[in-house]
């Protein structure tokens, strides 16, 4: 806060730095965390009037709910905004230069084009409360992106390019992601999780490619990836209903734990296992893969083809806000202020107590099942080794 100078203008508010601190390097990239009930718009903007060590000019209607302030927190250089009366439209000054995003409040938060780090070590954006989160940004090429929403709000993000060496999106509670690549999405390791309701979907217009696909869901939420794509090796994991659709990426390897009635869609070139319990079931698109292993008696044996791989219609991006006065005005139109788009519309809502609820039942009924099988397994044993003793063939 000693370095943090807040100086008043007739319609914003400028956010600088004193010249020579440890907040005012012009290669420093920072973290923006936004509080409140009321939207905030950020946006990049080069502007010639910028005076030594600006970083920012924010401007409200309302000036005495406004909380604007640059401060360092665990070593990291942090711009913290909050509006309760009146949104906010924050013009950052130096380009390309925020490496986090945190929404924590109830309000919609917009991220344009030119704020966002396209290169470096990482990229992190996160909705942690009810409030959206939407940005837009060209091609990124940092080494981790990582995207995560968690509780009831919705993720959106557009990218005009994807290369990076490790990509993760994360979903949890109520909450919606939609990631929307316009040409392709590469990564040598994808790793897409759903806990809850929510829903997941990542699309490409050219391809999704990477080497590793990791897909877990708990709960009834859905995940689609595609159209189109590929990969060397995929594990998915799922456990109750809704559906994971990974038909449109060709992968060579592909595993497989479904417990629950969910269903599953893949693609495997080479080989397709893993273990099926309960009424779920287990589809494959395209050629039917070189080999299914199954390990128990009701496993993959109920595997079969599907004609076409699902692709939800709600995978769109919603309406990008420019200013502050379109996302009020979005939120008047929508009919009650929800949100969430209703093409993300489910009327399953889980808490992170029921998920652990649901887990515990799900390991539950996987023990059952194995120790089933197992039973079985023996007894056919048993069955045939008198046969076998008496030197008869056994036809199976």
């Amino acid at each position: 806060m000693k370095d943090t100078i807040s100086d008043d203008a007739v319609s914003y508010w400028t956010v600088h730095c004193t010249p020579g601190g440890s907040l005012c390097d012009e290669g420093q990239n920072f973290v923006v965390i936004v509080t409140g009930s009321d939207d905030v718009v950020l946006r990049y903007e080069n502007s010639l009037t910028a005076g030594n060590g600006d970083v920012a000019r924010v401007s409200a209607k309302e000036s005495d709910s406004l909380v604007a302030q640059l401060m360092m927190i665990d070593g990291l250089p942090v711009l913290e905004l909050s509006a309760k009366e009146g949104n906010l439209d924050v013009v950052l000054l130096r380009k390309e230069r925020v490496h986090q995003v945190v929404n924590q409040g109830s309000g919609n938060v917009a991220v344009h084009d030119g704020v966002l780090v396209t290169s470096g070590p990482g990229l992190t954006v996160s909705a942690l409360g009810s409030g959206d989160v939407s940005l837009t940004a060209s091609t990124i090429t940092v080494d981790d992106l990582t995207l995560s929403s968690q509780g009831s709000g919705r993720l959106q993000a557009s990218f005009s390019e994807v290369k990076v060496k490790t990509a993760s999106v994360e979903v949890s509670s109520s909450a919606d992601a939609t990631v929307i690549v316009e040409s392709s999405a590469a990564t040598d390791s994808l790793a897409v999780s759903v806990q809850g309701s929510g829903s997941l979907c990542l699309t490409a217009g050219s391809s999704i490619d990477t080497n590793q696909l990791n897909i877990k869901k708990i709960g009834a939420g859905d995940v689609s990836l595609g159209p189109r794509g590929s990969c060397q090796d995929a594990k998915l994991t799922t456990t109750g209903p809704g559906t994971v659709d990974a038909g449109g990426i060709q992968c060579k390897n592909v595993n497989v734990d479904l417990l629950g009635n969910g269903n599953v869609v893949v693609q495997a070139t080479g080989t397709l296992s893993g273990d099926v319990y309960g009424s779920g079931h287990l589809k494959y698109y395209g050629n039917a893969p070189k080999s299914i292993d199954n390990v128990n008696y009701m496993g993959l044996v109920t595997a079969s083809p599907v004609s076409s791989a699902y692709h939800p219609s709600g995978c769109t991006a919603k309406q990008f806000p420019l200013k502050p006065t379109d996302t009020v005005e979005a939120s008047s139109s929508s009919g009650g202020g929800d949100s969430v788009g209703e093409e993300f519309s489910y009327h399953v809502t889980i808490d992170q107590s029921n998920i652990v609820y649901l887990a515990a039942v799900v390991f539950l009924v996987a023990l059952a099942l194995r120790w089933f099988n197992e039973s079985r397994r023996r007894a056919r044993e048993e069955q045939r080794q008198p046969l076998v003793g008496a030197g008869r063939r056994v036809y199976m």
